[in-house]
């Protein structure tokens, strides 16, 4: 039978020491059935020559430029450019292990899972922290997917160490106008219409923590009132489901707390 494709969405915004370490680590994937979409948005700096280089060099690649409009339009542009029958995401300055895509599409072939997710590493200047590394494995119904990912005990939920059925992404895209929480806004909607999903306990994904990162460089405020929305619009979405209801409320209440104690 043959391998289903995989498209590999990877926005980048002025990343010009990261981009090649992260372009080498997809294609150096032991699956190789990747379609490799980069989307240079809008970088003032070599990025996008850098990727233009890469793509003379890898048919697999595919190089789109735009207009700077953030982390979502670029994510959104590849999930419409995308014809792969899986879709994953890498951010342009992190890395990732040789077996992440050839573990993930096993994991949705064996479990019939609409959703493969594993554990990630957080790469500090000065150390590494693993999140978890435990090697357990858990399936998940459509409840429990969903518990999961807004308890945040065990689920990260980021876009960046999952694998998706590309239909999930029917009528769904990231929300342009979040600046912060968009991963857990839209993978609440994917895992909603997702009726099975596997996580796999390995560090697979290495996430580098930079100062000038997008998500550093928002401001407290802002972040306050982004993270506020998307748990409102989750807990108002879910009231018919009592235990997903609980757990939303709860952290959106949690939220609330921590924002009194920053701002007293």
């Amino acid at each position: 039978m043959d391998e289903k494709l995989v498209s590999v969405i990877i926005p980048a915004y002025n990343i010009e020491d990261y981009i090649g370490r992260c372009l080498d680590s997809v294609l150096s994937q032991t699956y190789k059935n990747l379609e490799i979409i980069v989307i240079d948005d809008g970088s003032s700096d070599r990025t996008g020559e850098i990727l233009d280089d890469y793509e003379k060099k890898n048919h697999r690649m595919k190089v789109i430029h735009k207009e700077n409009g953030g982390v979502s339009s670029a994510r959104n542009i590849g999930i419409d450019r995308a014809n792969g029958d899986y879709i994953g995401f890498v951010d342009g300055d992190d890395w990732v292990n040789p077996k992440l895509f050839e573990t993930l599409v096993k994991l949705i072939n064996e479990e019939n899972a609409d959703i493969a997710h594993c554990g990630y590493q957080m790469v500090f200047p000065d150390r590494v922290d693993y999140y978890y590394n435990t090697g357990k494995r858990v399936i998940q119904t459509k409840e429990q997917g969903l518990k999961d990912l807004l308890a945040g005990e065990m689920i990260e939920p980021a876009l960046y160490n999952k694998l998706y059925k590309r239909e999930l992404f029917e009528n769904v895209r990231l929300n342009e106008n979040l600046k912060i929480n968009e991963d857990l806004d839209v993978n609440y909607r994917l895992f909603k219409k997702s009726q099975k999903s596997i996580y796999y306990d390995m560090s697979l994904y290495s996430y580098m923590i930079r100062k000038n990162s997008a998500t550093g460089s928002n401001t407290v405020i802002r972040k306050n009132e982004d993270s506020l929305k998307v748990l409102e619009q989750i807990k108002n979405d879910c009231k018919s489901e009592k235990e997903i209801y609980s757990i939303a409320y709860r952290r959106y209440v949690y939220l609330l707390m921590a924002i009194c104690r920053t701002t007293a």
